[in-house]
C-alpha cells in the first residue's frame, strides 16, 4: 500500500515537473517606472481695436513615479525573494496585529464601548494590554514615523 501511495505520489510530481519546465513559470514582470506628461494652456484675449491681442500660455511638466517593493527599489529586484514576503523568503517579517493600521477603528470602538466598565481606563491610565497585549496600532510610537519605522511603543 505504501508503495503505491509513494508511485502515485512520484508520477505526480513527475508531471507536475514537466509542466513547469515545458514554460508554465514564467519570470513576473516588474514595473520599473511610470511617466506622465501634462500640459496646459490658456487662451490669448483679443486686443480693443487698434491695440495688438495678448497672446496665450503653455506649460508642460512631467511627473515620473517609481516602483518600490518592500522598500526596494523595483529597478533593484532580482529574484522573487526580493519582492516576497512569503514561506520562502529570506526577507524577515514580524506579523503583529499592532502593525496593521486597519485595526485602529474597530480598537478605538472596542475602548469606547468597554468605558463603562472600567477596564480599558483603570486608574486613570489607558490598559490596552488588557485587551491586545499591547499589540494594538494605537500603541505605535509616532516619534519614530517621521523616519518611516514603525515600532510598538
Amino acid at each position: 500500500m505504501k508503495r503505491s501511495l509513494k508511485d502515485a505520489n512520484t508520477a505526480f510530481e513527475d508531471s507536475i515537473d514537466a509542466l513547469v519546465r515545458g514554460g508554465l513559470a514564467r519570470h513576473v514582470a516588474v514595473g520599473l517606472t511610470h511617466s506622465i506628461n501634462e500640459s496646459s494652456a490658456t487662451a490669448g484675449t483679443p486686443g480693443a481695436e487698434g491695440t495688438s491681442a495678448t497672446p496665450g500660455t503653455s506649460s508642460s511638466s512631467s511627473r515620473t513615479y517609481r516602483n518600490y517593493l518592500y522598500g526596494k527599489p523595483g529597478a533593484d529586484i532580482s529574484k522573487a525573494e526580493d519582492c516576497s514576503i512569503v514561506r520562502g523568503s529570506s526577507l524577515a517579517v514580524e506579523a503583529n496585529r499592532g502593525y496593521d493600521v486597519s485595526n485602529s477603528q474597530s480598537d478605538v470602538s472596542l475602548l469606547q464601548n468597554d468605558l463603562p466598565n472600567g477596564r480599558c481606563f483603570p486608574g486613570g491610565k489607558p490598559a490596552a494590554m488588557s485587551f491586545w497585549g499591547n499589540n494594538t496600532p494605537l500603541k505605535l510610537d509616532v516619534s519614530r514615523s517621521n523616519e518611516g519605522i514603525m515600532t510598538l511603543q
